[in-house]
């Protein structure tokens, strides 16, 4: 398995990321990732399909990830002024406002008002980028 983690960083994340999960879940996801388990071995331990281990190794991962971004953005300040901050981490916001019906402008408002600086302009180019998406 291409995946493996070592204990510490899987109970870091575990307790950071993972407080919902049911300690069945997290244990078939230690086995995998820590223990190298295969799927099918874990799976049949567990009284689960061999899918539903790999959707809790991918989930597991996933919430590494998180951390790992988390953790990285706690420890680095970002070195570009605010008011150059990119558009891209708020993709989903824009498109939701853009979906709803919102113009150019209302996105760039609301943008401003959480610290966001930007122009309807800037929008607009940022939406040209992503048509595709849309």
């Amino acid at each position: 398995m291409t995946n493996r983690l070592d204990p510490a960083t899987f109970d870091s994340v575990a307790v950071s990321e993972c407080r919902r999960w049911q300690p069945r879940t997290l244990q078939v996801a230690r086995q995998l990732l820590v223990g190298g388990e295969p799927p099918s071995l874990v799976a049949a331990n567990a009284s689960m399909s061999i899918q539903q281990t790999v959707v809790v190794r991918l989930r597991f991962l996933e919430k590494v990830k998180q951390a790992r971004l988390r953790q990285f953005m706690a420890n680095t300040l970002p070195e570009m002024p605010p008011d150059t901050i990119p558009l891209e981490p708020h993709k989903s916001e824009i498109f939701t406002l853009r979906g709803r019906g919102y113009t150019d402008e209302q996105i760039a408002v609301y943008l401003n008002g959480i610290g966001v600086s930007t122009s309807a302009e800037k929008i607009r180019d940022f939406l040209s980028q992503h048509r595709g998406i849309l």
